[in-house]
């Protein structure tokens, strides 16, 4: 027996949110749909849009009278599916969290418009919220965001994620929760693969919006991401009046990810050289990294600034070695970097901001040499770059 709808929304176009009694809320897509007498006048969005949840009739009816039996909105209604469980080394995002009233622990008076975010099993408290906060758990945020993944990569994507990277600090009070689908595999040339990429994120101390990236990853090094003009980006207030799906159909519903553009782009970016000499300061000034004019004396901050001299230098003689000197493994270099938490690090910017960093040079350096990729031209890497490639060179020369 199909279980009864609890609900329909219409999101845009012709699509419609469906929730069912047994938990599966999903979106129906009518766009083909509509023909016969019966529906044809529906291709009329003003009156398609019109459409009533009939809770007696246990389904959707519209002013000419038309509907659509329970069983086809069930069965085509595209679902969410399940949180994907952590690997043993990943973090697990998805714990239970709610949203309580605060009092006082020796009367028990409550506060009357005071909130906590709490941890369920630990019973933490996040952070102190008025009524009108609403809670997003990260299950939530990923239902959320597998919907946004499906707009762009079609329909049946979303049920092929994988949770390959949490970024995640010890008190899990935000979270970056990275996934990619598996058999959606783009390769622009022989042993170089790139897959869809989506990263949800969230937090309980309202430190992070609701945030969610659609883009693409190298799959070679997973956390090599690169957010630019061709990924789509939504960022949602946790406040209570916000339909979140009508938002993210209505940011994404019309977007999809061209993978014949995206291959164009990278075979452009192989024909900007890179002199091997310059891959340093290249790849400082893709994340806008450099050390002050004047290195403090502490050792420990010197040693700091050495080793990433060290370890940058090392990313770049890599991806010279199997990619070749030039623009592609100079951003592929870089995009490792801003995903390795482990990484010395010596900036305050987090590993989102680093790789929309990555994601803002391509586009502006395909812009700038956009005449010129016939000529195999050399990219520029402005002299303060160079100036903080040759200072950390030093450094680890044992220099001043």
């Amino acid at each position: 027996m199909v279980p009864r709808l609890c609900g329909a929304e219409y999101l845009r176009d012709y699509k419609i949110l469906a929730t069912f009694e047994d938990g599966k809320t999903g979106v129906v897509d009518l766009e083909h749909e509509l023909w016969g007498e019966v529906f044809e006048p529906l291709r009329d969005v003003g009156l398609f849009r019109r459409f009533k949840f009939d809770a007696e009739a246990d389904t959707i009816v519209w002013p000419t009278g038309a509907d659509l039996a329970p069983e086809y909105l069930y069965e085509n209604a595209i679902a969410v599916a399940p949180p994907p469980i952590a690997e043993p080394g990943v973090d697990q995002p998805f714990f239970p969290v709610s949203k309580v009233r605060v009092r006082t622990s020796d009367t028990g008076h409550k506060f009357r418009r005071q909130w906590a975010v709490v941890a369920d099993d630990t019973r933490e408290i996040f952070s102190i919220v008025p009524e009108g906060y609403r809670l997003v758990t990260n299950t939530r945020a990923y239902e959320l965001g597998s919907l946004a993944f499906a707009l762009v990569f079609g329909l049946s994507a979303a049920t092929r994620l994988k949770l390959f990277n949490v970024t995640m600090p010890a008190t899990r009070s935000w979270a970056h929760i990275d996934l990619t689908a598996d058999g959606l595999e783009f390769a622009p040339w022989k042993k170089d693969t790139w897959l869809p990429f989506l990263r949800v994120t969230n937090s309980y101390n309202r430190s992070h919006a609701l945030g969610f990236k659609v883009g693409v990853c190298r799959w070679i090094c997973t956390n090599g991401v690169i957010f630019g003009e061709r990924s789509f980006k939504l960022k949602i207030t946790h406040a209570k009046d916000e339909n979140l799906e009508g938002r993210l159909v209505e940011e994404f519903g019309h977007r999809r990810f061209d993978w014949t553009e995206y291959g164009e782009r990278l075979q452009k970016l192989t024909r900007l050289s890179v002199p091997p000499e310059r891959f340093l300061a290249g790849i400082l000034e893709i994340l806008g990294v450099k050390p002050p004019a004047r290195l403090p004396r502490q050792v420990a901050r010197r040693d700091g600034w050495s080793r990433l001299g060290s370890h940058l230098s090392g990313l770049g003689h890599r991806y010279q070695e199997t990619l070749g000197a030039n623009a592609y493994a100079l951003v592929n270099a870089a995009s490792e970097y801003a995903g390795d938490v482990k990484a010395p690090l010596m900036t305050t910017a987090r590993v989102d901001a680093l790789q929309s960093r990555c994601g803002s040079w391509v586009d502006r350096v395909l812009k700038r040499y956009g005449s010129e990729f016939a000529t195999r031209p050399t990219i520029d890497i402005s002299p303060g770059s160079t100036d903080a490639a040759e200072q950390l060179l030093a450094l680890g020369r044992g220099g001043t």
